[in-house]
């Protein structure tokens, strides 16, 4: 099976001349074409990978503001009650 593939392979690349008019079809195809897909395909799934990373941070930096919001109203209020007792 694999001998087949290795065959059809070379047999796709011999022909990826375009005659004496420089590279073939096949040629932008297999060198061209197809990496600009999996380069692509790639940057694509990094991209969401990261906006999930960056959703994630969000909603910690979310919950560590309203954890801090609540500390300065506590503050605030134990501030008030040191000023009205003396």
């Amino acid at each position: 099976m694999k001998l087949i593939a290795i065959i059809v392979l070379l047999t796709l690349l011999n022909s990826c001349s375009g005659n004496s008019e420089g590279a073939g079809y096949w040629f932008h195809f297999v060198f061209v074409i197809i990496p600009l897909i999996v380069i692509g395909t790639l940057i694509l799934r990094k991209a969401e990978s990261i906006s999930d990373s960056l959703f994630v941070i969000e909603g910690q930096i979310k919950k560590a503001l309203s954890k801090l919001e609540n500390l300065e109203e506590k503050l605030k209020k134990f501030e008030e009650k040191n000023n009205n007792t003396k």
